[in-house]
């Protein structure tokens, strides 16, 4: 849904804003990583001179998937070309989790 708001912190102190708001219903279904960039693919698509994309890429600390929003990469080549990192990822992390 449509969201107006002021920030009382960062750049946009002060001044109305406006975006979207997004309520989960089943955190068992949602896919917030490729929500996530889905939403910047849009943004980088629908406004490709006024979106800081470099803010964007200091967030996502990964260049490979910066590149390809930057690039308008679809979503499933973003995940075709991140597929093995990702896997090796989950592998390291199952030694630490507490709740496997």
């Amino acid at each position: 849904k449509a969201v107006s708001f002021t920030p009382t912190a960062s750049k946009f102190e002060g001044q109305l804003c406006q975006g979207v708001g997004f309520t989960i219903t089943d955190r068992d279904q949602f896919e917030a990583v490729r929500t996530g960039l889905e939403i910047a693919m849009q943004l980088r698509r629908l406004y490709p001179e006024t979106w800081e994309m470099d803010n964007f890429n200091r967030l996502l600390g990964n260049q490979q998937v910066f590149e390809a929003v930057e690039q308008l990469s679809t979503f499933s080549d973003i995940e075709k070309a991140i597929e093995a990192d990702l896997t090796a990822f989950t592998e390291r992390r199952l030694n630490h989790l507490i709740y496997p």
